[in-house]
């Protein structure tokens, strides 16, 4: 799948970050089509970021990279030279004459500058993710690879020279054949298009989408991978029974004529990977004749069912797996197609509104950011629920990027009166605290300093004066309410619908609600 603008943008800023969470960012961004969209979701990774229009459109005044409107769409300024300037439009680099590029500009622009810390938000856990995805594909490539190669060089004897080269014949089919099904599933391949743009002006995609690509509910080109994989484990596994392979071949060949027939005659087109599939069955055909492989043993009945069955089960295993990953690609895309959904506006302001509302003004004097942004969040909070710190840090990830558009306020509950002087120590050190000491102190607090509550307030003298007035309001407003469950969430006084997360909340900043 190709790369979205803004993770190619990311990448020419030379921003720390995942494909997968940037593609997956953009996709699922309600207004990623829009300046405002691309804008906020740089946010996201701490770029400072202004859109600009230049109306006599002089590109030389912006230094790249930087996002530009050219037709419908956004593309990724890379370079700009003294006669013409270099862009990504979609995966596709183009280099256009300043005289072309302006009349595809609308002129409008989004300049970026990543700070030294523009990171991409757990960076570290996404890298590893995305590390150990490659990882276990790298070993599921080596360890069938290394087997077959042991198996191999067992039977090497018996294998022989044309087994040998009917095994490389086969390897470059599976590989043919796995190009094939990656197009007809409309997956990004680079190489497959290289190979089908050997006929400039035809396209592969062209000849796969057709009825004729498919028999019933089987692929040909799954059934083709199935074909080469079943013969290659055929030869390396069980040498002595290389002539039933030779048979199969045999029955295969009709194929390829129809093949080329139809692709000269019905549609008349061509298919260069389909063309590679039937020169490789031919040259499998050819090999097996010289080989002498048709008189390698005589054909019995029960060996016949068994590697018939062997090659069945195998082609009906990819398409099995075929199916789920397209059935996984759809559920991803009809995630994807919620989540965009879900982030506008007028859907969360509806769903936001079905909630049960709660008076949340004057209630708490613990507020963190800005106190007359637009959303104002109200958590109730306990300072020994382990959620309710999990909660607290990532309200402090939340407020390190969008502190000036949001406000965070804190209402403390507890498990029990006991442990009520908890709930004091944070209240004092809020009321009595310096800025940074506040953050640090309440950081340290959630992380350790509740499983040893005694000694943690042991170690700092705050007063504790106002204190049992902003307790009481807290413990009046729980008793108004009835609510007990932390951590709880409110959006200007309304409960937070289960749909969302409170990072959701990002998308709203500016929402009139």
């Amino acid at each position: 799948m190709k790369n979205t603008i803004f993770t190619q943008f990311l990448t020419a800023l030379k921003v720390k970050h995942t494909a997968a969470f940037s593609d997956k960012l953009y996709r699922t961004h309600p207004y990623r089509d829009s300046l405002y969209g691309l804008s906020h979701m740089l946010k996201t990774y701490g770029v400072y970021n202004e859109g600009v229009r230049s109306v006599d459109k002089n590109v030389r005044q912006f230094v790249p990279p930087f996002i530009a409107h050219v037709g419908e769409e956004f593309v990724v300024v890379k370079a700009i030279s003294e006669n013409n300037v270099t862009y990504d439009w979609g995966n596709i680099e183009i280099k256009n004459s300043f005289d072309n590029f302006k009349e595809v500009w609308s002129g409008v622009a989004l300049l970026a500058e990543p700070a030294v810390d523009s990171v991409e938000p757990d960076y570290q856990k996404h890298l590893m993710i995305t590390l150990v995805k490659k990882l276990q594909t790298v070993l599921l490539c080596i360890i069938p690879s290394l087997f077959l190669f042991g198996a191999w060089y067992a039977n090497m004897e018996q294998i022989g020279v044309y087994g040998t080269i009917l095994s490389v014949i086969n390897l470059v089919g599976i590989y043919i054949s796995y190009l094939l099904l990656l197009k007809q599933e409309k997956r990004q391949s680079d190489y497959a298009d290289k190979i089908c743009s050997l006929f400039h002006q035809r396209d592969c995609n062209n000849i796969l989408e057709l009825p004729a690509a498919k028999i019933g509910f089987f692929s040909w080109s799954e059934i083709g991978l199935g074909y080469f994989i079943a013969n290659l484990l055929l030869i390396i596994l069980l040498p002595n029974y290389i002539s039933y392979q030779a048979i199969i071949n045999v029955f295969a060949l009709p194929y390829t004529v129809w093949s080329v027939w139809y692709q000269y005659k019905k549609v008349r087109q061509w298919c260069m990977l389909c063309l590679i599939v039937q020169v490789l069955l031919w040259a499998i055909f050819l090999t097996n004749i010289l080989g002498v492989c048709f008189n390698e043993s005589p054909l019995s009945i029960i060996p016949s069912i068994s590697i018939g069955s062997f090659y069945v089960f195998i082609v009906l295993l990819i398409n099995i797996s075929t199916m789920k990953i397209a059935h996984s690609n759809r559920l991803e895309l009809l995630e994807q197609g919620f989540t965009a959904l879900k982030n506008s506006d007028d859907v969360f302001k509806a769903l936001l509104k079905s909630q049960p509302y709660f008076e949340t003004q004057d209630t708490t004097k613990i507020v963190f950011g800005n106190p007359k942004a637009k959303l104002k969040v109200t958590i109730l909070t306990n300072p020994h629920c382990e959620p309710c710190g999990q909660m607290h840090t990532r309200v402090k990830k939340m407020l390190a990027i969008n502190a000036d558009k949001l406000c965070v306020q804190y209402i403390f509950s507890a498990f029990s009166d006991d442990l009520l002087d908890s709930n004091r120590f944070l209240i004092a050190t809020y009321l009595n605290g310096k800025s940074g000491e506040i953050d640090e102190i309440y950081k340290d607090w959630y992380e350790k300093g509740k499983y040893h509550s005694d000694d943690f307030i042991a170690k700092y003298n705050f007063s504790f004066e106002g204190v049992e007035e902003e307790l009481e309001k807290h413990e009046q407003w729980k008793r108004y309410t009835h609510l007990v469950a932390t951590p709880t969430i409110l959006v200007n006084g309304y409960l937070l619908p289960p749909q969302y997360t409170i990072e959701n909340l990002s998308f709203f900043l500016d929402t009139d609600i």
